[in-house]
């Protein structure tokens, strides 16, 4: 049986396209963002209308839509069988045994294997979780960094360009559930008041007031963050894209390394062009920046960060290099 490989990113990170890199390779059989909750309505009409172009996506062109590898596990009503909507969100942060979820990962993986295929599977709601995913199988597990400006920026785009505020509000939701787990809760300190799922919606002062701004950026870093580390803590592998955008070197190396890992000899990271973005002036955010700086430092004193010894170190290196380059 070929080994799954578990793909662990941030939204609008550069993650459609280094899924897609596994996609196009022979013998893979990809799927797209598994605990997106549309896969609870999918249909094979949805399917074959959701692709690049049917939104302002900014991904590379597909040569077919995002979601064509669940067309086979529909159920009859339509979504993909064994799915459950609290996938998406309610379990971000669930590391314990989870029979639901077990079942619908070992249905997607036992798929591909059936067709001597390597099940790959491209996450953005996972994050949180690797060390499940680690529980689970002998996966294959790659966590992917994008530093968190070019993260952001193209997460506000989409609301100030094209009024979507669903990236956005993903981050206060994070926040939210995390507060609720009280050994993650202590990271939370210092935001202020967490707003309920109840109570998020576009049209609260933090979106209406143009305040607001610097405090969904806040909330943004702070999960960026304990994404971050709790996700590298548990890397099988870290990918940094933001390296491979930039050192032919270091695409080289990485690509050498998954090539003779997973099997797929004919992988390439390439076409690698991943934008680079600048913060726009509607928010003070190197201040920001800066001040989550300090509370990493702040928090590397405390007991909790003996739990990110591997993480901890990667993340203050990579937001300093962010900071430096003015």
């Amino acid at each position: 049986m070929r080994r799954p490989i578990f793909l662990h990113s941030g939204y609008r990170s550069g993650s459609t396209w280094f899924w897609n890199c596994f996609r196009e390779c022979p013998g893979t059989h990809a799927y797209y963002e598994p605990f997106n909750v549309k896969k609870a309505t999918m249909t094979p009409e949805t399917i074959a209308g959701h692709g690049p172009d049917s939104w302002p996506s900014g991904h590379p062109q597909l040569t077919r839509p995002y979601s064509m590898e669940y067309q086979p596990l529909l159920a009859p009503n339509g979504g993909v069988r064994r799915f459950d909507p609290r996938f998406a969100l309610e379990t971000y942060f669930k590391t314990d045994a989870d029979e639901g979820i077990a079942r619908y990962m070992a249905m997607l993986v036992e798929h591909a294997q059936s067709m001597d295929k390597t099940p790959v599977l491209g996450f953005c709601c996972s994050l949180g979780r690797v060390q499940w995913f680690r529980r689970f199988c002998d996966g294959w597990n790659i966590v992917t960094w994008r530093n968190p400006r070019d993260q952001w920026v193209s997460t506000h785009r989409q609301l100030t360009e094209h009024g979507i505020s669903f990236f956005e509000i993903h981050y206060l939701l994070v926040a939210y559930l995390g507060s609720l787990y009280p050994e993650l809760a202590p990271f939370f300190t210092g935001l202020g008041p967490i707003p309920s799922p109840a109570e998020i919606s576009p049209d609260m002062p933090m979106f209406s007031h143009a305040a607001g701004i610097g405090d969904r950026f806040r909330f943004f870093l702070r999960v960026f963050a304990l994404d971050t580390l709790l996700s590298v803590q548990h890397a099988d592998m870290v990918v940094d894209l933001d390296h491979l955008n930039e050192s032919a070197a270091y695409r080289d190396q990485i690509t050498r390394q998954i090539r003779s890992e997973s099997g797929l000899t004919e992988l390439s990271f390439d076409d690698c062009r991943l934008p680079r973005h600048a913060f726009s002036d509607d928010a003070d955010y190197r201040a920001i920046l800066s001040q989550e700086q300090d509370f990493l430092a702040a928090f590397a004193r405390t007991p909790m960060a003996g739990n990110f010894d591997t993480s901890l170190p990667f993340l203050r290196s990579r937001l300093a290099r962010i900071s430096s380059e003015g």
